[in-house]
């Protein structure tokens, strides 16, 4: 009797609890997709408890789009049949953006490290918390939001300090790019045209580069490996990477 009391007290708990209810359907999700020969799988990862991301309500995907100039710059670049940055050591660590809408900084700051790294073979942890901080001037909202353009711009201004010497934290807070030494200056950045295959593939080929995607999917969300091809994906722009 005890037994059975404790169950049904149980089973009440966990019908009220969003938690067991997020997990129960990720779980349905991750079994159902995975039985279609798609391109990619997803699976339980630490976003597993969570419900599935939804565009603007979700604060850390905040990429504001904004009106660039797109130039065909690669004109004579042959595209290679396949290139991993990441197996030529020109992609960094694996970095948490935490619950800041900071995904542009982190864009920003790798695309840096890649190209910096490709030119003077050495690679750097750049400061995404420098870029938080100190770019409001430029347009960019710190933790509520920003674009990788006016991240470059700030590089090309002020230069960019190590992750180390400027540390993440997560949160925005007062700039204090002058407590520590910079590390990196750009001159100049290109935009490509998102609807140009071709000028992309070029680019994607000459080095790592940033890209704004649509993220507010559960696929996303639970993504595992493979290449990530969501019919569902398209135009609705909001995170970084």
């Amino acid at each position: 009797m005890i037994r059975f009391l404790l169950k049904i007290s149980f089973m009440i708990v966990s019908l009220l609890d969003p938690v067991f209810s997020n997990y129960t359907e990720n779980i349905e999700f991750i079994k159902e997709h995975n039985t279609h020969n798609t391109s990619y799988e997803v699976g339980i990862n630490q976003f597993i408890n969570h419900s599935y991301v939804n565009g603007t309500n979700n604060q850390s995907l905040s990429y504001i789009q904004t009106t660039t100039d797109h130039l065909n710059i690669f004109t004579d670049l042959t595209i290679p049949k396949e290139i991993n940055w990441t197996k030529k050591g020109y992609v960094s660590s694996v970095k948490n953006q935490l619950q800041c809408g900071s995904c542009w900084a982190f864009s920003a700051s790798e695309a840096i490290e890649g190209e910096w790294g490709l030119k003077n073979h050495q690679m750097y942890n750049l400061s995404e918390q420098e870029l938080v901080d100190c770019s409001g001037y430029l347009g960019n909202n710190g933790c509520g939001g920003g674009t990788m353009k006016m991240g470059f711009e700030y590089v090309i201004e002020n230069g960019l300090c190590l992750n180390q010497s400027y540390p993440y934290n997560g949160t925005e807070g007062i700039c204090q790019n002058q407590t520590c030494t910079k590390k990196v200056h750009i001159d100049k950045y290109h935009s490509v045209a998102k609807d140009n295959i071709k000028q992309l593939e070029k680019a994607v080929s000459k080095q790592p580069i940033s890209i704004a995607i649509q993220a507010n999917l559960r696929s996303f969300q639970l993504y595992k490996k493979g290449i990530y091809s969501d019919p569902m994906c398209g135009s609705d722009l909001d995170h970084g990477v």
